[in-house]
C-alpha cells in the first residue's frame, strides 16, 4: 500500500471518530437542556400557583390578616394500630346499568 493511502485512511478514520463524537456530545447536550427545560417549566408552573393563590387569598375578606395555623396530628404508631382504613373500591368492578340480573 502507498504510504498516502494509509495517511488518507488514517484521516478518513480520524474525521469518522470526531464526527461520531460530535454528534455523541450534541445528543447528551440536547438531553441536558430538555431536562432543564422540564425542570424550569416545573417550577413556573409552581410559581404561577403560588402567585394565583396569593391573588385569590388577598381578594377574599375572609382571609384578609387572616392567620394560618398548622395542627400537628398525633402520630400512630403501627403497634398500636390494630385496625387498618377499609380498602378502597376499584372502579368498574361493581354491577353497572349493562350487568343487572333479570
Amino acid at each position: 500500500m502507498m504510504p498516502w493511502k494509509k495517511t488518507k485512511n488514517e484521516w478518513r478514520y480520524k474525521i469518522l471518530h470526531a464526527e461520531e463524537q460530535l454528534k455523541k456530545a450534541r445528543t447528551d447536550s440536547d438531553v441536558e437542556k430538555d431536562n432543564k427545560i422540564r425542570e424550569l417549566e416545573e417550577q413556573v408552573r409552581d410559581l404561577m400557583f403560588y402567585i394565583d393563590a396569593q391573588k385569590t387569598l388577598s381578594q377574599k375578606s375572609e382571609f384578609v390578616d387572616g392567620e394560618v395555623v398548622i395542627v400537628q396530628t398525633p402520630n400512630i404508631s403501627a403497634n398500636n394500630s390494630t385496625s387498618s382504613p377499609p380498602p378502597l373500591k376499584k372502579p368498574g368492578k361493581g354491577r353497572g346499568k349493562g350487568s343487572r340480573k333479570k
